[in-house]
């Protein structure tokens, strides 16, 4: 609780929040410790359902604050959802698009398919 109290009046506050209101239906608090534990964490980081990649972004500026980079593995089926604020005709072709628009496509390997098909467990073992 204290770190979360922490980045509450640090820079990572507002990149996550302005990231937050862009491309993620997730609190800003929730952000906060997905930046905390990707910061913290010992290996690799994979994801399952990035959406328009809020929380993929979390990991990667957690990721760019710890000292040794490892991979970021992120799938998503792709598809269409209607929402209110975020709508999309196609989420894996927007999160591609998101994730170039912050300059975080090299820092995350984006893996098109559903967690448990072969391929994309073997796609996620060849990372």
């Amino acid at each position: 609780m204290r770190e979360l109290v922490k980045y509450r009046h640090a820079p990572i506050h507002g990149q996550l929040l302005d990231i937050g209101h862009r491309y993620s239906m997730l609190h800003l608090d929730v952000l906060l410790l997905i930046y905390h534990f990707a910061k913290n964490a010992t290996g690799a980081i994979l994801e399952i359902g990035s959406f328009l990649g809020g929380s993929t972004m979390a990991c990667v500026l957690g990721m760019r604050d710890r000292q040794r980079r490892q991979p970021i593995i992120t799938i998503e089926p792709g598809g269409r959802v209607k929402h209110e604020k975020f709508p999309s005709k196609n989420i894996a072709r927007d999160l591609e698009r998101n994730l170039a628009k912050q300059r975080m496509s090299d820092e995350v390997k984006v893996i098109n398919g559903r967690s448990f098909d072969g391929e994309t467990i073997s796609a996620v073992n060849d990372v």
